[in-house]
Order: C-alpha cells, then sequence, then structure tokens
C-alpha cells in the first residue's frame, strides 16, 4: 500500500505517457473501486452509477464509480443525476443560479466516487472523494461556459474526460448538431476548439519519457484485481443523454 500511496501522490499528469499500456476490463476497474473504497471511507456502500471519463481520442481513460451510503439509500433508488437536477431546482427556486460548487448539489454525506484508471500504466486509484464526481454536478456549467465562450446558442455535454489530476474537463457540443464541439475545463475556465486540445495533447504526448519502474509498479498493483473474483458487479451504466455509450 505504501508504494502505491506514493504514485497516487507522485501522478499528476501522467495520463500521456508514451509507453504502451494494457486495458484493465471495465469488471476489474470495479473489483478495485469495491475493494479501495472502504479503505478511504469505512461502512457499508452500495454501488449507485458510473460515469466513463474518455481522453481526447475517445478512447475510455478512467471510470468514476459512485457508492451510496447503505444508511441513504431509499427503497426508491434516486440517480445520482436525479438528485443533482433536484438540488439544482431548489438552488433556482431560492433566486440563484447554482455554480456547481453549492454542498447541497454534491451529496457528501451521502455518496462516495472513487475514479479508477481504465489502463495499468497508472495506479488503480485516481482520486477518492465524498460526494458526487464534479462532472456529474457541474455537466450544465460546463455546457454554460460554452455558451459564454461562443457568444450563445444551447450547447450540451457530448462527454466527460479525463485529461489529468485535477481538471473538471468536457466536450461540448452545439445542442443542434452542427458546428464544431469545444473543451471545456471548468477549473481554469477555458474553452478550447476539439481538433486545437487534440494537437496539444498530441504534442504533450510525443514529449513525454517513459518511466520503466513506475510502470512496473503500477502493472503490479493491479495484480490483485485482475485475479480476484468480483463479490457483485452492476452493469455499465451509462450516463443521461449524449454523454454514455461509445463516443
Amino acid at each position: 500500500m505504501k508504494a502505491l500511496g506514493r504514485l497516487i501522490v507522485g501522478m499528476a499528469l501522467g495520463m500521456a505517457l508514451a509507453a504502451p499500456a494494457a486495458p484493465v476490463a471495465r469488471d476489474d476497474a470495479f473489483r478495485a473501486a469495491e475493494s479501495e473504497l472502504p479503505r478511504f471511507y469505512p461502512g457499508a456502500w452500495t454501488a449507485a452509477d458510473e460515469l466513463p471519463l474518455y481522453d481526447l481520442d475517445g478512447a475510455v481513460a478512467a471510470y468514476a464509480f459512485i457508492f451510496e451510503r447503505a444508511a441513504k439509500r431509499g427503497a426508491a433508488a434516486e440517480a445520482p443525476a436525479a438528485f443533482v437536477a433536484r438540488a439544482r431546482a431548489a438552488v433556482a427556486a431560492a433566486g440563484a443560479e447554482a455554480t456547481g460548487y453549492e454542498t447541497e448539489l454534491r451529496g457528501e454525506d451521502r455518496y462516495a466516487t472513487i475514479v479508477i484508471a481504465a489502463d495499468d500504466a497508472e495506479p488503480p486509484v485516481l482520486r477518492c472523494h465524498l460526494g458526487l464526481p464534479g462532472h456529474v454536478v457541474r455537466a450544465a456549467n460546463a455546457a454554460a461556459l460554452a455558451g459564454r465562450a461562443r457568444s450563445g446558442g444551447a450547447w450540451r455535454v457530448r462527454r466527460s474526460l479525463m485529461l489529468g489530476f485535477f481538471d473538471e474537463a468536457f466536450v461540448v457540443e452545439p445542442a443542434a448538431g452542427a458546428g464544431d464541439a469545444l473543451v471545456v475545463d471548468l477549473r481554469t475556465q477555458a474553452a478550447v476548439p476539439e481538433r486545437e486540445a487534440r494537437a496539444r495533447a498530441q504534442l504533450r504526448k510525443t514529449a513525454a519519457a517513459p518511466d520503466p519502474e513506475r510502470e512496473r509498479l503500477c502493472a503490479e498493483a493491479w495484480q490483485p484485481y485482475r485475479a480476484a473474483k468480483a463479490t457483485a458487479v452492476i452493469p455499465l451504466a451509462a450516463p443521461a443523454g449524449a454523454q454514455g455509450g461509445t463516443p
């Protein structure tokens, strides 16, 4: 665990490593999530939903698994997206515009999120925190940012991105379906044409130096989850709207 901890802390922007990586099956990623979450936040948890996070080439880079505290789960399960929509409606009813950072939108007393890598060039756990993923809570804010960057119009999130350790990035496209897509990052408030973002990412990938020792440690960290049998596997849950599925 010490070696794994050092890898998590030192990951930074390791998504752009040039060395080839072996993909991690979704069920192996879920096994890692199910095993690791109680080490961060002890207690009884139930799988609630999941969100694939993509790279700029459209490949799955990570999985954000959402768990709900068993004690908080009602008889009629509420999807995380529905929870956020209800919370946003309450904020609007109070006469405010939701920024996406309101406590009541995150559900920290009810949910936990653990983000698991989709290839073994990264350590299994990339992020783990109480509350819903920022990609679920702030998708509407990403669409609004695209509208401001392009002087209006209706926009929608096509997919959620995993470009680095701290980003909350999305591919956002015109709701009418015509026009160029943007990559928006809510942490930096940047909105860049998707083609330009891909070109920048390719330059970073080309410049990245391989790290064989890091790759070895990451692959070793994945072995227990590839060998284990799942205690519970939930089906792949596509996010609502245009985010889910194969890009």
